[in-house]
């Protein structure tokens, strides 16, 4: 069974992406397979393992216009890919107002 790590604070500059990218790619030289989902309008881990700005992306899944087949990109380290971000995932938190339990979406 995988395992789930998020990397999340409200404040900027306190290393998350950062974070996500050296420890992603550790684990993935470790031989563990490893997923980075970019969630972030600005794409900076996108743009960090150089995965910028392909589409499909996270917006794309989210907004039922492409599958998870589509939007899972590799990159150049074994064993790590990424779903990348793009700009358009700044439209996400509008789109989805009038989505039904909108607070479980991702769930």
């Amino acid at each position: 069974m995988g395992i789930i790590c998020v990397f999340v604070n409200q404040k900027g500059g306190v290393g998350k992406t950062t974070s996500a990218i050296n420890i992603g790619a550790f684990l993935a030289e470790a031989g563990k397979k490893v997923l980075l989902v970019d969630f972030d309008a600005q794409a900076n881990l996108s743009c960090g393992i150089g995965a910028n700005p392909l589409k499909p992306g996270i917006y794309e899944l989210l907004s039922g216009i492409a599958e998870y087949d589509q939007v899972i990109k590799k990159t150049i380290v074994k064993n790590l890919d990424v779903i990348p971000a793009s700009i358009d995932l700044s439209g996400a938190a509008v789109e989805l107002i009038e989505q039904k339990e909108r607070n479980y979406f991702l769930k």
